[in-house]
């Protein structure tokens, strides 16, 4: 699953001073200490969606999905250009802790924001999954490709395309066939009722008949 920060800079400004100190600290995968210096430029400057993000991200290295989610969600009320990231990392939080059907909203709404953006269909496509929406799941790994054709996962995204488009195949078959079993059925169960009903008719003469003979007894 690919996680996403946002890597802008204004140095001018204190609290991008601390931004860009917490951004570094994530790159060397110091996510306590990050913590510290993106919270203190979140108080400093608390309309900045890139300290959202940010600081959002660490919360959820840290393993604080809600006050990741939360941080997220608060930082959308100042986002412009970046409610993408915001709404697919909000995902991401879903995801982690199994809840796909939430996360497959949100990543449907960051590809709302900006439908050329491949992260969010990576990780929808890994959501369906986990939702047994396996012709979703197809369609969003191919798109992926498409538009991001040198990820590095493409070796695996490429196994699973032919792993799912195998299974569909044969689900396909296998419906097929089921509509044809059936189909016969129906076709045998016809004729076996339209023989009964030519048996019945049959009985009811032969009963007259016998009772025509049975009078004609009695009377000599």
């Amino acid at each position: 699953m690919f996680f996403v920060f946002s890597a802008f800079f204004i140095p001018f400004l204190f609290s991008e001073s601390l931004l860009e100190q917490g951004e570094k600290l994530i790159m060397e995968n110091k996510p306590i200490e990050a913590k510290a210096l993106l919270e203190a430029a979140l108080a400093e400057n608390p309309t900045n969606e890139k300290v959202y993000i940010n600081l959002a991200f660490v919360y959820e290295q840290l393993g604080d999905h809600t006050k990741s989610m939360n941080t997220l969600e608060e930082g959308l009320k100042y986002s412009s250009d970046k409610k993408h990231i915001a709404y697919c990392n909000r995902g991401n939080n879903f995801y982690s802790i199994e809840k796909y059907t939430f996360a497959e909203e949100l990543y449907t709404k960051a590809i709302a924001q900006k439908n050329n953006y491949p992260d969010p269909y990576l990780n929808r496509a890994n959501a369906r999954l986990g939702l047994n929406n396996h012709s979703g799941a197809l369609a969003d790994y191919q798109y992926f490709l498409v538009l991001y054709p040198n990820s590095p996962k493409r070796p695996e995204i490429e196994k699973m395309i032919a792993l799912l488009s195998g299974e569909l195949e044969q689900i396909e078959k296998d419906r097929l066939a089921e509509e044809q079993r059936k189909k016969e059925l129906e076709n045998l169960l016809k004729a076996l009722e339209n023989s009964s009903t030519k048996t019945e008719n049959l009985s009811e003469g032969s009963e007259s008949i016998d009772i025509q003979y049975e009078e004609e007894d009695i009377l000599d």
